[in-house]
This record gives structure tokens, sequence and C-alpha cells, in this order.
């Protein structure tokens, strides 16, 4: 399956296995629950999805590498300690917590989340010594004499045996204990994943265009020559900052990511030709509606893929303004919730305590970078500057207008990129193609939602429901296929 359905298993999964029933008692027992393993090729996205549902759901994630662990890190040092059995005083071998389950009372303890995932990644490629460990943690919770807490579901993560030298394959035994997902590399479901955190419009160009090249795993006589998710994702950040810093990439830098000869170098002479598309045709000047005549005539008579680059680069154009307004306006519903607990009489330090412990938990769940981290460190900024009610009201009012107007700012361009591929291409494939990169799009679709956009419903009733637009997808589909 690809990572999309199986986060949508995954999500089921943690939703059945948490669910109680009226006695208060899980309706799955928990020796019945069992672990879920991801089995896939490197970095097409295993970690990055868990920890992604962890946040979503806004359970406790705690993550490990087992390739670093031993058996004493994983299952605690022996210590000497005195029992009594039957009247009398023994000494025996007992063993300090193990650090992994250690790492997650610790977690409980910083979220004040009872509930949570325990992910272990390159789950098959531990240490000798610590497999029958591993099978009995896989089997049954327990690493040694330490159980995994109440509520915690362990999900596993390895690489088949031909992508990683150390990696072993379980028994049978073992298998029949797990929930095994065997991931492949997908790109549409990829694309869908990384709209979200916003993908360079030159890789998302390329990939369209050869989607052969998104994963590749080529073994010769030199070694093995690889492209994965992983590395263009790094790759478009990369690019991404370099660009907005003024620097310009070579083909070493994109060998570094791209770790395949064929793919590095027609990658490089793509991007090349991308940089110098966006100053050909003037896109900031098509956003504007300002864009010379000719520009619109050369847009008409290029070929296929060089229309396919131009959409890409005015779809990554909007698509920033979109993000902006999109989480401007989550972060308003945020203040606007604070707000209103001020104007009812609560006390403006306590909100913004609140606010701050609400800022410490996102941050453990999603990261320093996580969406609703995000929010709520902009809440706590803007408490921080308020001294009274009235005062934090007329903020919020300035701040409200500004944004009203950045979204008629971002309406009007979105507007304008209809005009010009209607001028220079009407409704053909290029049409839908823009339709569909909208609607996939989350800010785009998220933007729409809440200001509406003529446009965009005129093209979607011409497109998505006669017997045109269906014409015009498998010659899409044909096209892509070249």
């Amino acid at each position: 399956m690809n990572i999309k359905k199986a986060k949508k298993q995954i999500r089921d999964a943690l939703e059945l296995y948490l669910m109680e029933d009226k006695r208060g008692g899980p309706c799955i027992p928990e020796s019945e629950q069992r672990p879920i393993v991801l089995m896939g090729p490197p970095g097409i996205g295993k970690t990055a999805v868990v920890s992604q549902l962890a946040e979503e759901m806004e359970l406790a994630f705690v993550s490990y590498s087992m390739t670093h662990h031993t058996r004493q890190s994983a299952l605690g040092l022996p210590e000497i300690s005195t029992k009594e059995y039957d009247g009398r005083t023994y000494t025996v071998t007992d063993y300090t917590m193990s650090e992994i389950i250690a790492s997650v009372f610790e977690a409980m303890e910083r979220t004040g989340i009872p509930r949570g995932i325990l992910f272990l990644d390159e789950i098959n490629c531990v240490s000798e010594t610590l497999v029958p460990a591993m099978l009995q943690f896989l089997q049954f919770k327990t690493f040694g004499r330490h159980r995994l807490p109440k509520g915690w579901i362990l999900i596993a993560a390895g690489n088949p045996p031909e992508y990683n030298r150390s990696a072993r394959d379980f028994d049978v035994v073992t298998w029949d204990r797990v929930r095994r997902m065997d991931i492949e590399p997908d790109l549409s479901a990829w694309n869908q994943y990384m709209a979200e955190k916003g993908l360079h419009p030159a890789v998302h160009a390329y990939l369209m265009q050869k989607p052969d090249r998104f994963y590749r795993m080529n073994r010769t006589v030199d070694g093995t020559g690889f492209v994965t998710a992983r590395g263009w994702s790094d790759l478009g950040g990369m690019l991404t900052v370099m660009e907005n810093a003024g620097f310009s990439p070579d083909r070493d830098l994109i060998g570094q990511y791209l770790q395949e000869t064929d793919t590095a170098g027609d990658f490089f002479s793509f991007y090349r030709l991308f940089m110098k598309y966006h100053e050909d045709y003037q896109i900031d000047r098509i956003l504007e509606g300002r864009e010379d005549p000719v520009i619109r005539e050369r847009a008409a008579a290029a070929p296929f893929d060089e229309r396919v680059r131009l959409l890409a680069m005015l779809n990554n154009a909007l698509s920033k303004g979109f993000r902006a307004v999109v989480r401007e306006e989550e972060v308003l519903g945020l203040i606007y919730e604070s707000l209103v607990r001020v104007r009812d009489g609560e006390n403006i330090a306590a909100v913004r305590e609140e606010a701050e412990k609400s800022f410490e938990r996102q941050q453990i769940l999603g990261g320093p970078e996580g969406r609703r981290t995000i929010r709520e460190r902009e809440r706590i900024a803007f408490l921080a500057g308020m001294t009274e009610y009235e005062d934090g009201k007329e903020a919020f009012l300035q701040r409200t207008a500004a944004l009203d107007e950045r979204a008629e700012a971002e309406g009007r361009k979105l507007s304008k990129v209809f005009s010009f591929s209607e001028k220079a291409w009407g409704e053909g494939q290029e049409m839908l193609l823009l339709m569909s990169e909208l609607t996939a799009d989350p800010y785009a679709s998220a933007f729409i939602g809440l200001y509406g956009s003529p446009d965009y419903r005129r093209h979607s009733e011409l497109l998505s429901f006669g017997e045109r637009g269906s014409e015009i997808r498998k010659e899409i589909r044909a096209l892509r296929a070249l």
C-alpha cells in the first residue's frame, strides 16, 4: 500500500485500540492489540506519517532508532537487590528501568498526556544480543521486567533486507503476532503529504513530468545509486533557502541529495531551465494582470512540458499567499478565544499562562516547527503585548482588517491566473491541471472555502462534471505516460 492508505489504517487502529467499553476497559484486549510494523524502502515517510498522526490525534510520541541500542540500554542495567521468599532473605539480580520505557514515562510527565505512540525505527536491524528481547517486546510489550504503560501503542518500522545489509527477516512466529504493512513509494500520496509542507515548484514540476524518477534504486558494479522521497523533500527545502539567500546551487549539491548520477544531472538541467522560465515569463506581472501580450502568445505556443513548468510556478506563487492567509486565520481564531475569556472577566496573566502551557505541549507533540506550535507561539506573542481588554481588542481588529486586505489581494491574484490561463489555453488540459493543483493544495482549498472564488466554481462545473472534463483527463494521462 502507499503511505496515504497506511496512514488511514494506522489511524483506524489507534482509535480502535484506545476505545474503551462501558466499564472503562479496552474494547480490544491489550493482548490482542497487535503492534503495527511498517516495512518499506528508506525515505518514503514511515516515521513522518506516524509522528504526524500523533500530533493530529494529540497523542504523546516517543521515537527510537533501534540500531543505536544495546541490550543494556534497552533492558536496563543489572543491579543487586534483596527479596524475601518463604520467610528468608535472598540476594537477587534485578534490573534498572529500560531507557526506552523510562522515556515513555518522561513523555507522559512532560505532556500531561497519558496515552501515546512508541515508535521503534529500524526494528529489524537490532544487534544480535537484543533480538530475543525485541521479539518479546513485539509480542508482549515488555522489555525485561518493564511493561509499556496502558494506553500506549507500539508501532515499528523497518527496511527489507535488500535495502539494508544489516537487516534481518523475522520468522513466522513473530510476523504472526504483528500487523505488517508493506509500504511502497507512491508519488501522488507523497504530493499530498508535501502540499502541507510546501514543495519547491521545480521539484514538483519535474516529478509531474518524470514520475519514474521519484524513487530509484540502481545497483551497479560501482555501487548503489538511489533517489528517495526524503532526498527530494530535503533538496526542495535547500533550494528554497538558497534562492532566498541569493545562492546558486550547482550540480554537485544536487548530487548530494539525489544520489543517482542520471537523475541528478537531469534535474540540474531542468532546474536551470525552470529558473530561466521564471524570469522570462514574468510571473509577478502575471499575478498582477500586467504581463506583456507576447508572454501569453509564448505560453499558447509552448510545448506541454513548458506549460507544466509555468503552471507549477504560478501555483507555487499562489500557494505561498494562501498559506499566509490561512495560517493567519488560524492564529486569529486562537487569539479571539483568549480575548473572549478576558472580556468575560478572566485575568490576562492567567490566560497567557494557559497559552504558554498549550505551547509547550504542542512543541513536544509536533516539534518546534509544527503548525499548531507556530499558532500557539503567535498567540503568546499577542497576549504578551496586551495590557487590558480594550487595547487587545483594538490590536485584534487591526490585524483582522490587514488579513481581509491580504485575502482580497490573494483572491485577485487567483483571478488573474485564471484569466491568463483562459486567454493562453482556453479550457484545455492546462485548465484542468490548474484546477487539480488548486484542489490538491490544502492551503488553496482552505482559502477558496473561506473566501470563495467565482472562477474556481465556474471552471469546476465546466471540467468536473461534463464530458469534456473526462476527455481532458484522458489526454493528461496519455501525455504524462509519454
